[in-house]
C-alpha cells in the first residue's frame, strides 16, 4: 500500500513507521521542521528511507505546496494515517491543544480529500469517552463530561472525521488506545510525554538538589551518592484504589 502518514517523530508514530516500513508499503511521511533540523534529517535520524514531505498540520492543505499535492495525488495514495497530536492536558495550552489535534485533523481531512486518498485513519483515544461509566468502541455522544483540553479536543476531532468520510464516501477507520508507554521489553520511548510527564518533575527536583550541593546550600536530607546520582526520599501520596490503564506501544502499533 501507498501510505501518507504523520507523526512519525512521535511514541506511536515511529514505531508504526518502522512495522509498515518492514511490512514493505511505500510511505510518505508528513514531518515539520524543528529547530535546525529539516524533515528530511528528522525522518533520517529514524533510519527510515520513506519519502519525507515538509508540512505543518496547523497549517490550511498542512502546509503543502501545489508540487507536493500533484505530487502525492498522482501516487494514488491508498491510506492517510494521521498520528500526529498534541497529548498536553493544561488548561493553559487549550488553544494550542485545539489547533492541533482538532485543527490539525481538519487540514489533514482537507489534505486526504486533495489527494484522492482512498482512505482514512486516526489515532485517537480511549479517554474521549470522558467521564461515561459504560462506553463502547461504537458510542461517541454520551453527554459525557470532559476531564481535560486533550479529551475535548479529540473528541471533536473524532465527530469531524465521521462526518467528513460518511460525506465523501470514504471508509475509515478510528484507532482509541489508552494510555501509551514505551516498548513492553525495552522500554525505550522516543520522548517524556503524557504519562511520563510526572516524572519531569522529580528529575526537576533532582536537579535543583544537585546544584544546591554544589553550591553548599542545604538541602535536608538530600547527598551525592556513587558520583553524580542523588539520595533525595521524597513521600508521594497515592490512592490506594484508583487504576491507570497503560498500553505498550509496540502492542498498539501490532493491532493498528
Amino acid at each position: 500500500m501507498k501510505i501518507l502518514i504523520t507523526g512519525v517523530t512521535g511514541t506511536l508514530g515511529s514505531v508504526l513507521l518502522r512495522k509498515l516500513e518492514a511490512d514493505g508499503h511505500f510511505l510518505y511521511c508528513l514531518v515539520r521542521s524543528s529547530g535546525k533540523l529539516s524533515p528530511a534529517a528528522r525522518l533520517k535520524a529514524l533510519e527510515s528511507k520513506a519519502i519525507s514531505i515538509g508540512g505543518d498540520i496547523t497549517k490550511p492543505m498542512c502546509g503543502l505546496s501545489a508540487e507536493s499535492v500533484a505530487m502525492l495525488k498522482d501516487a494514488e495514495i491508498d491510506a492517510v494515517l494521521h498520528c500526529a497530536a498534541s497529548i498536553n492536558f493544561s488548561l493553559s495550552k487549550k488553544a494550542e491543544t485545539h489547533l492541533i489535534n482538532t485543527g490539525g485533523t481538519a487540514n489533514v481531512l482537507e489534505l486526504a480529500g486533495g489527494i484522492d486518498a482512498k482512505s482514512f485513519h486516526h489515532i485517537s483515544t480511549a479517554y474521549v469517552a470522558g467521564d461515561s461509566k459504560y462506553f463502547s468502541e461504537s458510542d461517541l455522544q454520551k453527554n459525557q463530561v470532559f476531564r481535560n483540553p486533550y479529551e475535548k479536543s479529540k473528541f471533536d476531532a473524532e465527530e469531524m472525521i465521521r462526518l467528513w468520510c460518511l460525506r465523501h464516501g470514504i471508509p475509515f477507520s478510528i484507532y482509541r488506545p489508552s494510555v501509551i508507554v514505551g516498548d513492553s521489553a525495552s522500554g525505550e520511548i522516543e520522548s517524556f510525554d503524557g504519562y511520563y510527564g510526572f516524572f519531569k518533575y522529580l528529575a526537576a527536583m533532582r536537579d535543583r538538589a544537585r546544584e544546591n550541593i554544589r553550591l553548599g546550600i542545604s538541602n535536608g536530607f538530600a547527598k551525592m551518592v556513587k558520583g553524580n546520582l542523588v539520595f533525595f526520599p521524597i513521600t508521594i501520596r497515592c490512592s490506594f484504589f484508583s487504576t491507570i490503564n497503560l498500553v505498550a506501544r509496540n502492542w498498539v502499533a501490532d493491532n493498528i
